[in-house]
């Protein structure tokens, strides 16, 4: 009987080296690790494996070859198998191999470990062999990767193409485009379907594809941690814009995470991650990632139809990837210009300026439609508190209860005032555009909330401070779905605003975009508009009386939700669930009682009115600033009601009646 000692001395190594060869144990230099194997073939050596030790000499064997940080990110794929081939009296066994393995050699460890069945990991590589090979001698798979020409194998791929091309147009819907592609995936066929994919989506949206766009950190991760995170880091820094990461393969997602959280960034607030591939461990410390789910159940199965049934005449085999949004990516607002809103933090003012503008005693007016609305009341409360923060005298509140030529007087009565601001805000102020234009002529400062002219020139005014819409619609869709699927629900309906003014189309297309892309498996059953309050009664019942299947509502406005509750409930259809995007103390008393509103996505109108402040004290000092900034809108769900309350109305939510 040959041992091991023998293997050593034919390939001039010790023996402990073979044992590193045939266990994976340590790192051996390929050209001695093939040595061995040639000394192994020469001398047919034959380890005593464990299953001949215990007389398991009837099960089969299965090899599974994964190299180095793959043998880690496949954990859970791997347990899925080993559960699957288990069924069939299969043992999986985990074989270390290096990075790329010569066709020659696969075929003899296949031989050497006595294998039944073999499949190779994605972070194997087996280079095409120069001419045609014969068959394997045990049926082979490989896993997202092109097998050798040759008998007895065969691929079962996931649609790396079609993953990349789901997270980065769910990206580029949502307003984003600065996004960077991490892969932590060593496969050279894996990484070129990536970019392929990548570049295809970017010539379809009619943008331009950097190739400085795309990192692979596979080597540095086998480097280490620290290798890993400085090459991330370093990517991160030549993008400072970047608003959106991809990542593909668990270890991507794992250290484009840490980075960002090492610069005190967090996602999504500052970064939207969309991750690819298995993420076990990720599980724990996020479970609400925006996931691009290669699903290993789907992919262990398909190898155990292979295996099992011996399919070896399908050359390759596509799995399909799913889409599962999550709480990891959110939508950036545009202007009406089409440019991307700026952040609200570039408002804020230092120590010296907050000096220098209370030493300088500055005047302001404030002008709006109305404060009959819980939304107008809260902006105004804001813009009052942050002026007197300011020692800003505040000179006339104009109120038009409504009336546009009532605004527009006021406006030209107010700039008599020579304020040295003037604070403007409605929900629509499209008809001004000329009186603004005008008071671009006077000395005060002219300053805009809630909404901007979309044909105002910047010239005009100093900056606008609004909602940020688009990601406001895609919280109450997001909401809506998410909770209807949860319910077992599918037919939903929309009631918007049917005013064409750049907030309202943007908060409602958003809502719409975000069912029809992110939740397929919902069918949209109508889309209803209206403007006057009054119509909303019958709008909901018209659509309701043709559309009885309807399941889920969406409603922009808070009043026409409590209406459509009040007829829901008349009619016995209480089953059906609504969203709005408006808050007022009833809707607060419906989560009390446990009514079908399931939730509010709603703009923070105080801080609003805030901002509102610190933009006029900031146009004042000279500074420059970015023509449309926007404030982020909170979810509030009975979950979260009284923290959300208070932080959004500034006092506590009504009690139940």
């Amino acid at each position: 009987m040959v041992t091991i000692r023998e293997v050593a001395r034919e390939s001039g190594v010790s023996a402990a080296t073979v044992s590193h060869v045939l266990n994976g144990t340590r790192r051996v230099e390929p050209e001695t690790a093939a040595r061995v194997r040639a000394a192994i073939e020469k001398l047919g050596y034959r380890p005593l494996r464990e299953y001949d030790r215990y007389g398991l000499r009837g099960i089969r064997l299965a090899g599974f070859f994964a190299h180095g940080t793959g043998m880690c990110a496949c954990a859970d794929f791997f347990g899925l198998l080993e559960q699957r081939l288990a069924e069939h009296k299969i043992q999986l066994v985990l074989i270390a191999a290096p990075e790329t393995i010569p066709d020659g050699e696969l075929r003899a460890l296949q031989r050497f470990h006595r294998l039944s069945f073999c499949v190779v990991h994605t972070s194997v590589r087996v280079p095409p062999a120069r001419r045609e090979a014969p068959p394997y001698e045990v049926p082979t798979v490989f896993l997202s990767s092109t097998p050798p020409p040759a008998g007895n194998s065969c691929a079962v791929s996931f649609d790396y193409r079609q993953a990349v091309r789901m997270a980065l147009s769910h990206l580029i819907s949502r307003g984003h485009r600065e996004i960077t592609i991490l892969t932590s995936i060593h496969n050279i066929d894996v990484t070129e379907e990536i970019r392929a994919g990548a570049r295809a989506l970017f010539a379809d949206r009619g943008l331009e594809y950097w190739p400085s766009d795309f990192l692979n950190i596979a080597r540095a991760v086998e480097e280490g941690n620290e290798a890993a995170q400085a090459a991330v880091d370093a990517h991160f820094a030549r993008h400072p814009g970047l608003t959106a990461v991809v990542a593909a393969g668990t270890w991507a997602t794992v250290h484009a995470a840490a980075s960002l959280r090492r610069h005190g960034l967090d996602y999504p607030r500052d970064v939207s991650l969309v991750a690819m591939d298995g993420l076990y461990a990720m599980e724990e410390s996020r479970p609400d990632l925006t996931r691009v789910d290669l699903g290993a159940p789907q992919l262990a199965d398909a190898v155990v139809r292979a295996l099992i049934n011996e399919r070896m005449d399908e050359s390759r085999t596509l799995l399909l990837p799913s889409f599962l949004p999550g709480g990891s990516t959110r939508s950036l607002a545009r202007a009406p210009s089409g440019g991307p809103a700026a952040r609200t933090e570039l408002l804020e003012l230092s120590e010296d300026e907050l000096g220098r503008i209370r030493s300088h005693r500055f005047t302001a007016c404030i002008a709006l439609d109305g404060a009959g609305t819980m939304f107008s009341e809260l902006v105004l409360q804001g813009v009052r508190e942050s002026l007197a923060s300011l020692d800003m005298t505040l000179l006339e509140v104009a109120e038009a209860k409504g009336s546009v030529s009532m605004r527009d007087m006021q406006l030209q009565e107010l700039a008599r005032l020579a304020p040295d601001a003037i604070i403007s805000f409605s929900n629509d102020q499209t008809a001004l555009r000329d009186r603004f234009l005008a008071l671009s002529a006077e000395r005060s400062k002219l300053i805009l909330g809630v909404d901007v002219p979309p044909d105002l020139p910047e010239y005009a005014y100093a900056t606008c401070v609004a909602t940020n819409e688009t990601e406001k619609g895609r919280l109450a869709g997001r909401l809506l779905a998410s909770e209807m699927i949860r319910r077992g629900k599918r037919k939903i309906g929309f009631v918007c605003n049917a005013d064409i003014n750049f907030t309202a189309r943007q908060r409602d297309m958003s809502a719409i975009g975000t069912v029809t892309e992110d939740f397929p498996q919902l069918d949209i059953v109508f889309r209803k508009d209206f403007i006057r309050e009054q119509n909303a009664l019958s709008v909901v019942r018209d659509a309701l009386e043709a559309h009885p299947e309807t399941e889920g509502l969406y409603i922009f406005s808070a009043d026409a939700t409590l209406t459509a509750q009040k007829y829901l409930q008349s009619i016995g259809r209480e089953d059906i669930l609504l969203v709005t995007t408006q808050i007022n103390d009833e809707i607060a008393r419906l989560f009390l009682m446990n009514q079908n509103v399931i939730g509010i996505v709603s703009s923070q109108a105080y801080e609003m009115g805030r901002y509102l402040g610190l933009a006029a004290a900031s146009s004042l000092l000279g500074k420059h600033l970015p023509s449309y900034v926007v404030v982020e809108p909170v979810l509030i769900t009975a979950g979260n009601l009284e923290k959300s309350w208070v932080r959004t109305a500034r006092r506590r939510p009504p009690t139940k009646k």
